[in-house]
Protein backbone atom coordinates (compact mmCIF):
# COMPACT_ATOMS: atom_id res chain seq x y z
CA UNK A 1 0.00 0.00 0.00
CA UNK A 2 2.99 2.45 0.64
CA UNK A 3 4.20 2.06 -3.05
CA UNK A 4 0.66 3.35 -4.42
CA UNK A 5 0.86 5.63 -1.84
CA UNK A 6 4.17 7.16 -3.12
CA UNK A 7 3.04 6.60 -6.49
CA UNK A 8 0.15 8.47 -6.11
CA UNK A 9 1.76 11.49 -4.66
CA UNK A 10 4.40 11.55 -7.80
CA UNK A 11 1.84 11.50 -10.36
CA UNK A 12 -0.88 13.27 -8.41
CA UNK A 13 -3.95 11.26 -8.23
CA UNK A 14 -6.77 12.92 -7.01
CA UNK A 15 -8.82 10.91 -4.59
CA UNK A 16 -11.70 9.55 -4.76
CA UNK A 17 -14.17 10.07 -2.31
CA UNK A 18 -11.73 10.41 0.66
CA UNK A 19 -8.22 12.29 0.76
CA UNK A 20 -6.68 8.78 1.99
CA UNK A 21 -8.34 6.73 -0.93
CA UNK A 22 -5.03 6.50 -3.57
CA UNK A 23 -6.00 2.57 -4.74
CA UNK A 24 -9.19 3.39 -5.98
CA UNK A 25 -9.17 6.29 -8.65
CA UNK A 26 -12.26 5.37 -10.60
CA UNK A 27 -16.00 4.36 -9.71
CA UNK A 28 -18.39 2.98 -11.76
CA UNK A 29 -22.08 1.57 -10.84
CA UNK A 30 -23.38 -2.02 -12.25
CA UNK A 31 -26.90 -2.01 -11.92
CA UNK A 32 -28.17 -5.47 -12.72
CA UNK A 33 -32.26 -6.35 -13.22
CA UNK A 34 -33.85 -9.38 -11.54
CA UNK A 35 -34.63 -12.11 -13.59
CA UNK A 36 -37.35 -15.16 -13.48
CA UNK A 37 -36.04 -18.32 -12.21
CA UNK A 38 -35.32 -20.62 -15.17
CA UNK A 39 -33.40 -18.36 -17.25
CA UNK A 40 -30.38 -19.64 -17.15
CA UNK A 41 -28.44 -22.54 -18.87
CA UNK A 42 -25.76 -24.19 -17.05
CA UNK A 43 -22.07 -24.30 -18.79
CA UNK A 44 -19.71 -26.91 -17.17
CA UNK A 45 -15.89 -26.36 -17.03
CA UNK A 46 -12.85 -28.15 -15.25
CA UNK A 47 -10.48 -26.28 -13.07
CA UNK A 48 -7.69 -28.20 -11.60
CA UNK A 49 -9.57 -31.80 -12.14
CA UNK A 50 -12.73 -30.11 -10.23
CA UNK A 51 -15.83 -29.83 -12.74
CA UNK A 52 -18.03 -26.62 -12.13
CA UNK A 53 -21.12 -25.67 -13.04
CA UNK A 54 -22.29 -22.23 -13.68
CA UNK A 55 -25.50 -20.27 -14.87
CA UNK A 56 -25.81 -17.95 -17.58
CA UNK A 57 -28.21 -16.33 -18.70
CA UNK A 58 -30.09 -16.86 -22.07
CA UNK A 59 -29.33 -14.70 -24.75
CA UNK A 60 -32.47 -12.72 -24.68
CA UNK A 61 -31.80 -11.62 -21.01
CA UNK A 62 -28.41 -11.54 -20.28
CA UNK A 63 -26.58 -9.48 -18.10
CA UNK A 64 -24.59 -8.52 -21.04
CA UNK A 65 -28.25 -6.94 -22.59
CA UNK A 66 -28.16 -4.99 -19.17
CA UNK A 67 -24.60 -3.78 -19.08
CA UNK A 68 -22.74 -4.12 -22.57
CA UNK A 69 -19.46 -6.49 -22.65
CA UNK A 70 -18.61 -6.12 -18.64
CA UNK A 71 -21.67 -8.03 -18.03
CA UNK A 72 -20.32 -11.72 -19.18
CA UNK A 73 -17.44 -12.89 -18.49
CA UNK A 74 -14.13 -10.84 -19.21
CA UNK A 75 -11.19 -9.02 -18.24
CA UNK A 76 -10.22 -5.75 -17.34
CA UNK A 77 -7.34 -5.98 -20.02
CA UNK A 78 -7.28 -1.78 -18.82
CA UNK A 79 -6.64 -2.30 -15.08
CA UNK A 80 -2.92 -1.82 -13.40
CA UNK A 81 -1.47 -4.97 -12.28
CA UNK A 82 0.15 -3.64 -9.34
CA UNK A 83 -3.72 -2.60 -8.09
CA UNK A 84 -6.70 -4.46 -6.93
CA UNK A 85 -10.01 -3.86 -8.15
CA UNK A 86 -12.99 -3.60 -4.98
CA UNK A 87 -16.59 -4.18 -5.75
CA UNK A 88 -19.68 -4.05 -3.05
CA UNK A 89 -22.90 -4.78 -3.68
CA UNK A 90 -25.93 -2.92 -3.12
CA UNK A 91 -29.50 -5.23 -3.40
CA UNK A 92 -32.96 -4.11 -3.21
CA UNK A 93 -34.70 -7.32 -3.89
CA UNK A 94 -37.53 -8.84 -2.48
CA UNK A 95 -37.66 -11.45 0.57
CA UNK A 96 -36.83 -15.27 -1.23
CA UNK A 97 -34.60 -13.66 -3.97
CA UNK A 98 -31.09 -15.25 -5.03
CA UNK A 99 -28.48 -12.13 -5.73
CA UNK A 100 -26.83 -13.73 -7.93
CA UNK A 101 -22.86 -15.04 -8.36
CA UNK A 102 -19.65 -13.09 -8.81
CA UNK A 103 -16.97 -15.51 -9.82
CA UNK A 104 -13.76 -15.69 -11.36
CA UNK A 105 -13.04 -18.22 -13.43
CA UNK A 106 -9.75 -19.00 -12.36
CA UNK A 107 -8.93 -20.69 -9.82
CA UNK A 108 -13.19 -21.71 -9.98
CA UNK A 109 -13.89 -18.46 -7.12
CA UNK A 110 -17.68 -18.14 -6.94
CA UNK A 111 -19.03 -15.59 -4.36
CA UNK A 112 -22.89 -15.34 -3.67
CA UNK A 113 -23.88 -11.20 -3.95
CA UNK A 114 -25.57 -10.94 -0.89
CA UNK A 115 -26.55 -7.18 0.33
CA UNK A 116 -23.44 -5.80 1.15
CA UNK A 117 -20.54 -8.21 -0.52
CA UNK A 118 -17.50 -6.45 -0.60
CA UNK A 119 -14.65 -8.29 -2.64
CA UNK A 120 -11.16 -7.38 -3.38
CA UNK A 121 -10.03 -8.74 -6.59
CA UNK A 122 -7.47 -8.92 -9.60
CA UNK A 123 -9.20 -7.42 -12.45
CA UNK A 124 -7.33 -8.57 -14.68
CA UNK A 125 -8.31 -12.19 -14.03
CA UNK A 126 -10.93 -13.79 -16.49
CA UNK A 127 -14.58 -12.69 -13.94
CA UNK A 128 -18.40 -12.08 -14.37
CA UNK A 129 -21.64 -12.64 -12.68
CA UNK A 130 -24.97 -13.34 -12.74
CA UNK A 131 -28.08 -11.37 -12.51
CA UNK A 132 -30.39 -11.85 -9.16
CA UNK A 133 -33.48 -14.22 -9.88
CA UNK A 134 -36.71 -14.65 -8.39
CA UNK A 135 -40.16 -15.90 -8.02
CA UNK A 136 -42.69 -13.21 -9.28
CA UNK A 137 -40.73 -10.66 -10.58
CA UNK A 138 -41.16 -7.10 -9.21
CA UNK A 139 -40.11 -4.18 -11.50
CA UNK A 140 -38.15 -2.08 -9.42
CA UNK A 141 -36.19 -5.67 -8.12
CA UNK A 142 -32.07 -5.48 -9.00
CA UNK A 143 -28.38 -5.90 -7.79
CA UNK A 144 -26.45 -2.39 -7.96
CA UNK A 145 -22.66 -2.64 -7.41
CA UNK A 146 -20.18 -0.24 -6.84
CA UNK A 147 -16.91 -0.97 -8.44
CA UNK A 148 -13.87 0.85 -8.12
CA UNK A 149 -10.92 0.08 -9.90
CA UNK A 150 -7.01 1.32 -11.03
CA UNK A 151 -6.93 2.17 -15.13
CA UNK A 152 -3.59 2.26 -15.98
CA UNK A 153 -3.94 5.52 -17.65
CA UNK A 154 -4.78 7.38 -13.99
CA UNK A 155 -2.31 4.86 -11.83
CA UNK A 156 0.62 6.05 -14.86
CA UNK A 157 -0.62 9.93 -14.59
CA UNK A 158 -1.07 9.79 -18.39
CA UNK A 159 -5.08 10.08 -18.73
CA UNK A 160 -7.10 13.34 -18.23
CA UNK A 161 -9.81 13.37 -15.24
CA UNK A 162 -13.83 14.37 -15.03
CA UNK A 163 -14.00 17.54 -12.73
CA UNK A 164 -17.17 18.67 -13.45
CA UNK A 165 -20.21 19.59 -15.53
CA UNK A 166 -20.17 22.72 -17.77
CA UNK A 167 -23.18 24.76 -17.95
CA UNK A 168 -23.65 23.57 -21.66
CA UNK A 169 -23.84 19.72 -20.52
CA UNK A 170 -20.38 18.71 -21.43
CA UNK A 171 -18.11 17.62 -19.15
CA UNK A 172 -14.82 19.28 -17.79
CA UNK A 173 -11.68 17.49 -17.65
CA UNK A 174 -8.32 17.86 -16.12
CA UNK A 175 -5.76 17.35 -18.70
CA UNK A 176 -1.91 15.06 -17.66
CA UNK A 177 -0.41 18.71 -18.33
CA UNK A 178 -1.92 20.28 -15.76
CA UNK A 179 -1.46 17.12 -12.90
CA UNK A 180 1.90 16.44 -14.01
CA UNK A 181 3.67 19.83 -14.76
CA UNK A 182 7.19 20.03 -16.09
Amino acid sequence: MENIRINAELINTPALGIADNVAYTTAQLNIAPAQPPGSCMFISFVVRNISRLICILSLAETLTAAMGLFGGEHRDVKDNAGYFTHMVTISDLPEGYDPGRFFILFPGVFISLDNFASIDFCGLRMHGGTAPTGEDLVEWAERVAIVSYPPNGQTKGDQRYALGGLPDNSTFFIPPEMTQPE
